[in-house]
């Protein structure tokens, strides 16, 4: 009558549309007839467009499609009918989408905003509604159409609403990652397990929502940190619900996040340390630190992790452990290199290897996680690396704050042998010698260099054939008047140590 003959008004017509639809709902859901159900609500979705009469008005049309959305809503508390929830999300979110490409305009974001979250937030409850009345055998059954859909569609809504907002897309991401992680938080409280499934795919797309919106607010190393914090936090969930596949993710984005920390070109920052390439490098390391540690079978309260045989697990802890070590070595040298002047520059990674050592046997201790200790023994091959190069970069050991550095190097080196050398008993003779051999060089070269502005000809070679002797003499002499370090190994003193000491003058 109104569409062809146009017998009645507008307004008329659009009143029966809606009275014929409210009624066939109610008798549907009394009657338990789903067929009629949808029937009904599929009228509703199209009165507006079979009354229109083309004025445009969308907060009129989303206000009825939102009354109809609540009616669905309404009968979702009562019955599990998936026909109908599908029909509704994808008329509402259809319809919609026509209507923004046709006619959305940044000035009706105030008037269009409200609708689209309250529409997600309908499309949030129902699938929670649906998998709690669900039947006795689809008990735990998840409508993956609205649960997945709901976000993707409304996501993709939302950057057209926002597109010339700075950072909106982001925040918007971070909204949607806290709302779905909130539910999640929610349902897992109530102990249902019928929504165990549910409370999982919703936390997943938390976690998914916040990895997009890293990468949309921030530079490359900013969102390489973030993923690894993320992967770190997914290991973390792994093991307490003994879930593979999140395992999997967890390990993934880690990995990712170390290829995505290169992908950002170097730069100069303004102040040091708080910077993204150091701070970005710190979290890093301490992610990979975080899960090392949980996948360690050797440490104290070990979780359960899923279903790994304990020697993949502890090469899985290595590597991450690795891992963390070679960021953290990477961004404090890179950091290093950059806030300090050249002519200190040695120095100060000096220094920073020996603080390395020391932090490692303080987290050690403080964790009870003694396999941390490892990065301790870092400091040996970097300061014999340091010792080979500086006759190239340095006149002599204590150039530059030099005769500050290297004391630290070995003070550290015998304060970590003293704490943790029975830790390593494998290594134990190795790590003494290396420090002797270090020591005894670093003096012999000082002394060179000291004679040699003194006096001309042999008498610099002399004088370091004289303190060789003088020191193997007082090393064998300390055997038996000094417990440690030197009675506690004094096989590795004589023999690699003081041996190798005589061997060298007689060349």
């Amino acid at each position: 009558s109104f569409g062809i003959y146009h017998l009645m008004p507008a307004a008329l017509a659009f009143a029966l549309l809606v009275g014929v639809t409210a009624a066939t709902g109610v008798l549907a859901v009394l009657q338990d007839a789903r067929s009629l159900a949808v029937l009904g609500t599929l009228g509703g979705f199209l009165a507006p467009v079979l009354a229109s009469t083309g004025s445009g008005n969308h907060v009129a049309l989303f206000g009825y499609y939102a009354l109809l959305n609540v009616a669905i809503v309404g009968i979702a508390w009562f019955k599990a009918w998936r026909a109908l929830n599908v029909l509704g999300f994808v008329f509402t979110f259809g319809i919609g989408t026509l209507w923004g490409i046709d006619a959305y305009t940044p000035e009706k974001f105030a008037t269009t905003e409200p609708f689209l979250i309250l529409f997600t937030l309908m499309y949030l409850v129902i699938p929670v509604l649906f998998a709690t009345r669900s039947e006795p055998k689809l008990r735990g059954f998840v409508d993956g159409t609205l649960l997945f859909g709901t976000p993707i569609v409304a996501f993709a809504l939302q950057q057209q609403l926002v597109a010339d907002t700075e950072y909106g897309l982001a925040i918007s991401a971070v909204a949607l990652a806290l709302l779905y992680v909130g539910m999640a938080t929610l349902l897992y409280r109530s102990r249902n397990e019928k929504l165990r499934v549910l409370v999982e795919a919703q936390l997943a797309l938390g976690v998914a929502f916040v990895t997009v919106a890293v990468p949309l607010a921030l530079d490359a190393r900013w969102t390489s940190a973030a993923w690894a914090l993320e992967g770190a936090a997914l290991i973390w969930l792994a093991f307490r619900q003994e879930r593979r596949l999140a395992l999997l993710a967890g390990l993934v984005l880690q990995a990712v996040s170390g290829i995505e920390y290169f992908e950002q070109p170097p730069f100069t920052a303004e102040w040091p340390i708080v910077n993204a390439y150091f701070l970005g490098a710190l979290l890093l390391a301490l992610a990979g630190l975080f899960s090392a540690r949980l996948f360690d079978p050797e440490r104290e309260l070990s979780l359960k992790h899923p279903a790994l045989p304990d020697w993949v697990a502890k090469l899985l802890s290595i590597l991450l452990l690795l891992s963390s070590g070679g960021w953290w070595i990477v961004g404090g040298t890179t950091e290093v290199v950059r806030s300090v002047g050249s002519e200190y520059e040695f120095a100060a990674l000096l220094g920073f290897a020996a603080g390395t050592t020391l932090l490692a046997m303080a987290l050690a201790a403080r964790t009870a996680w003694p396999r941390l200790n490892w990065l301790g023994v870092t400091l040996w091959p970097f300061a014999a690396l340091f010792a080979a190069v500086a006759p190239f970069d340095s006149a002599h050991p204590a150039e530059d704050f030099g005769w500050l550095a290297w004391p630290a190097v070995i003070a550290s080196m015998l304060w970590f042998l003293r704490e943790r050398e029975m830790l390593f008993t494998k290594l134990r003779g190795a790590l003494h010698v290396a420090a002797y051999w270090l020591a005894v060089a670093l003096a012999a070269w000082e002394a060179h260099w000291l004679v040699d502005r003194a006096a001309d000809g042999v008498w610099p070679e002399a004088a370091v054939i004289a303190l060789g002797a003088v020191l193997t003499l007082a090393t064998l002499r300390a055997l038996d008047t000094v417990a440690w370090p030197f009675a506690a190994n004094a096989r590795s003193y004589v023999q690699a140590g003081c041996g190798a000491v005589l061997a060298a003058l007689t060349l």
